[in-house]
């Protein structure tokens, strides 16, 4: 005989906007379209947070540091609903503070119990799913870059290598984030399909719109990131390469011996990002991951916000003193 409190209770979810919270994307869409991928699962979806013991926040893009404790405790919505939030976060420097997925969160700030690693809820170069042929008479580069070389040290050190290697296609675009025109968009798509690898370095966080873009197109990911978590329940091996950061001056060996496996492993990469990243199915594995965070958190007798002021947090995102200095200091050796 079962206990009854061996039983879940029924998931009661609440998705949180603006209008509820700050806290909130103005992007409505990736709300809107969470709850349409989802509308067939076993839950009630409740019209207001005090019915629901999961609140999904997809919360707004920007970069968070060590005062943004003082952005949620001064939120009346987070300080009342605060033990069942699971967050959708996609910043680029994901830190963390609020149990959820994550695209960019490091492997020093990643509690399994509070985080999963996921895909980028948003599209930024909706050329992509436009386009109708992946395939390309010939393949004219080995391998391809084109991005700003300028938001992190590997970057700058790709285009020190490999500017002008023959069979590699380097274009520093200089451009700011997300301000590229729709010409820049499809010269990338361009060359993205000319190419047999497509490089995927880390830039101001360890995730990269590019990796998603790059398996969408049917071309193989080569990613450069020490710090990026790979998301579960996918065979990376049949669809991507992974580079060291320290080992980045041995890619064209590398890739040069697996040139022959290019088409198989870009024809593998389409079909991942079908099953796995698509639009619907990129929704529902945040759905699973959220559901799999709630239980987690009603079990946990551990208050998570404890963790925010802790000496290891501080560590773990670079914001002691010494840390800061060092990080500055490297900035500098970047040439922009």
């Amino acid at each position: 005989m079962h206990n009854s409190q061996d039983f879940a209770p029924e998931p009661r979810i609440f998705l949180a906007t603006q209008q509820d919270t700050e806290l909130a994307t103005e992007y409505d869409s990736c709300i809107h379209a969470f709850r349409s991928s989802n509308a067939d699962r076993d839950v009630a979806w409740v019209e207001t947070p005090d019915k629901a013991n999961c609140i999904i926040l997809f919360e707004e893009w920007s970069t968070k540091f060590w005062n943004y404790p003082q952005t949620l405790l001064a939120d009346p919505f987070f300080i009342k609903y605060w033990q069942s939030i699971v967050t959708i976060n996609c910043d680029d420097l994901g830190r963390g503070f609020l149990p959820g997925c994550y695209t960019s969160l490091i492997p020093a700030n990643f509690d399994r119990t509070l985080h999963c690693a996921s895909a980028y809820p948003y599209t930024y170069n909706h050329l992509v799913q436009q386009t109708q042929s992946f395939q390309s008479p010939e393949s004219k580069w080995l391998f391809s870059f084109r991005g700003n070389r300028g938001v992190h040290v590997i970057r700058s050190r790709l285009f020190e290598l490999f500017a002008s290697f023959p069979d590699a296609l380097m274009v520093d675009v200089g451009t700011r984030f997300h301000t590229h025109t729709c010409e820049q968009k499809a010269t990338y798509i361009a060359d993205v399909l000319a190419s047999k690898f497509v490089l995927c370095p880390r830039g101001w966080g360890p995730a990269t719109y590019r990796m998603f873009e790059v398996m969408e197109l049917g071309r193989c990911p080569v990613i450069i990131s020490d710090d990026w978590i790979p998301i579960e329940g996918i065979d990376w091996a049949k669809c991507a390469l992974f580079v060291r950061e320290r080992n980045i001056a041995a890619i064209p060996n590398l890739l040069r011996d697996r040139e022959s496996e290019a088409k198989l492993l870009g024809k593998n990469a389409r079909a991942i990002w079908l099953e796995h990243f698509s639009d619907r199915q990129k929704f529902r594995h945040m759905f699973d991951c959220a559901m799999k965070i709630n239980r987690n958190l009603q079990k946990s007798i551990v208050d998570y916000r404890t963790r925010w002021n802790s000496w290891g947090f501080y560590r773990s995102n670079g914001w002691l003193l010494y840390q800061r200095v060092g990080a500055r200091a490297a900035r500098l050796t970047v040439r922009v």
